[in-house]
């Protein structure tokens, strides 16, 4: 073999395994970013919960209504998060994920069907409520909000909350089926002990962000006059 076509196979296979590793969906270069601060939010993330105990149940499969379109909201900046939870008292489920990442693509299908079996939709032109909320935010950059602000370290990662307050957090092509294994423990929680459980488990993550934000101001302020 010659030196130009041992040049050439080895060429060939690192663009393979750079091409395997992205579709594992995994935003390992997020982390070079990460200041340590966010290296100790990252070790409350996957904390286990043992605050409350709670029922093991089942969750049993819901036929998809005829018809249905599941109602996923597309949210953008930290803002529309804080809006999107606060406007209902219900479970609420974000998607992250990044648009080349073939692991959110499949995520992403996984997630569509939850939407429809369980989350709000479309019927006949009439909007239909569901047990639980779904949105989904795009990762354009390793440098956006979900990384500097949230701590979302890998993609696909959807996280559950109640309110503001995190409940759950997932990451990786089980996110879905453990989402929902996670969902049917809460439901036999009433309102109160579900609200107790999302402040004791919380990482309090959102919560900072967001007081972050509140006392941020306007750059145009920085301008001289």
């Amino acid at each position: 073999m010659t030196s130009r076509n041992r040049f050439a196979l080895l060429l060939y296979a690192l663009v393979q395994a750079s091409l395997w590793q992205k579709s594992e969906g995994f935003v390992q270069s997020m982390l070079s970013t990460a200041n340590p601060n966010q290296h100790n939010f990252m070790k409350r993330f996957y904390k286990d919960d043992q605050t409350v105990q709670i029922e093991e149940t089942s969750l049993t499969p819901r036929k998809i209504t005829k018809g249905k379109r599941a109602v996923i909201e597309d949210l953008e900046n930290l803002d529309e998060i804080k809006y999107f939870l606060g406007e209902d008292d219900r479970l609420s489920a974000i998607k992250f994920y990044a648009p080349w990442c073939k692991t959110c693509q499949k995520i992403g299908q996984q997630f569509d069907r939850l939407a429809k079996e369980l989350g709000d939709g479309i019927v006949d032109r009439k909007q239909v409520e569901g047990q639980i909320r779904c949105a989904q935010v795009k990762c354009s950059s390793p440098e956006s909000f979900i990384s500097e602000q949230l701590y979302v370290m890998a993609l696909p990662t959807v996280q559950l909350y109640y309110g503001t307050h995190k409940v759950w957090e997932g990451s990786g092509k089980t996110s879905i089926k453990d989402l929902k294994a996670t969902f049917s423990k809460l439901q036999c929680l009433s309102p109160d002990e579900l609200r107790l459980h999302a402040e004791s488990v919380d990482d309090g993550v959102l919560l900072h962000a967001i007081e972050d934000g509140l006392f941020s101001y306007p750059s145009f302020l920085d301008e001289e006059w």
